[in-house]
C-alpha cells in the first residue's frame, strides 16, 4: 500500500514503536534505485534480520537449540559486507548480550556506540564478527 502512495504527498501512519502506539505525518519521497542505494558505504548496519521460524529453520537446517534472527538481506559494500556478514548467518548476541527480537535488535544497534561484536551462527560454526560504525 505504501508504494501506491505519491511522491511528495504527506500520509499519516498508525505504528507500534517499543511497545507504544504512535501516529506519524510523513511525507513521501521517491526511493532511490538499487544501485544508488548499494553506493552507501555509510547505511547502518547494512542488512536485514527476521525471527527465526519454523520454516526458516527448516530452509536452513538448523536445529531447535539455535536461537536469534536470520540475516535476510545484505547490501553491498556496507560495513556488514565488507566484514563478512551473509544472508542466512544467524545473528545470536550483540556485544555478548543474547538477542531475540528484531525490536531489540535495531534499538540496539542504533545506540550511540562506535564498536559492536555479532556473534553469529553460520552453518553450526560460531564465531564473532566486529563492525565498526
Amino acid at each position: 500500500m505504501v508504494g501506491n502512495l505519491a511522491p511528495g504527498k504527506e500520509a499519516t501512519f498508525s505504528i507500534i514503536r517499543y511497545g507504544r502506539p504512535m501516529t506519524l505525518t510523513v511525507k513521501i519521497g521517491l526511493r532511490k534505485n538499487q544501485s544508488a542505494i548499494e553506493k552507501n558505504r555509510n547505511l547502518w548496519p547494512g542488512f536485514s534480520v527476521l525471527p527465526l521460524d519454523s520454516a526458516i529453520r527448516k530452509q536452513l537446517q538448523l536445529p531447535g537449540s539455535v536461537h536469534g534472527l536470520v540475516v535476510v538481506n545484505i547490501v553491498n559494500k556496507t560495513p556488514a559486507a565488507v566484514a563478512g556478514v551473509q544472508q542466512g548467518d544467524v545473528i545470536q548476541k550483540i556485544n555478548g548480550q543474547p538477542i531475540t527480537n528484531a525490536m531489540d535488535f535495531y534499538q540496539d544497534i542504533n545506540e550511540q556506540r562506535t564498536h559492536f561484536s555479532f556473534q553469529i551462527n553460520r552453518q553450526g560454526s560460531v564465531f564473532d564478527i566486529g563492525i565498526h560504525k
